[in-house]
């Protein structure tokens, strides 16, 4: 699996995906989730309140259920130094599953 050593960013926000992202959290009834899930979040994410992953985590109501914090990268954990551990989780949850 290779990925981009280049972290993306955008010149623009994209205010119409934000409102609808908004309205769809708004919608989701959590522990109507019942299939397995894991929940993967850096511990020094600039972008995403690291509380999330646990109150996605506390609602849910998957008998298999993981969380796992990454705590040498931010929020695009994939291309910094957490990125093969985070691989080798989600390969593995995916065997599992």
């Amino acid at each position: 699996l290779a990925i981009k050593n280049e972290r993306v960013s955008y010149t623009a926000l994209p205010y119409s995906s934000v409102k609808e992202l908004l309205k769809l959290t708004e919608e989701v009834n959590l522990n109507k989730i019942d299939e397995p899930i894991l929940i993967m979040q850096s511990r020094q994410d600039e972008l995403v309140d690291v509380k999330s992953a646990e109150l996605i985590f506390d609602n849910v109501n998957s008998q298999r259920k993981y969380l796992i914090y990454l705590s040498n990268s931010t929020h695009a954990f994939l291309t910094g130094e957490d990125k093969y551990l985070a691989i080798k989780t989600m390969e593995g949850f995916l065997q599992e599953v």
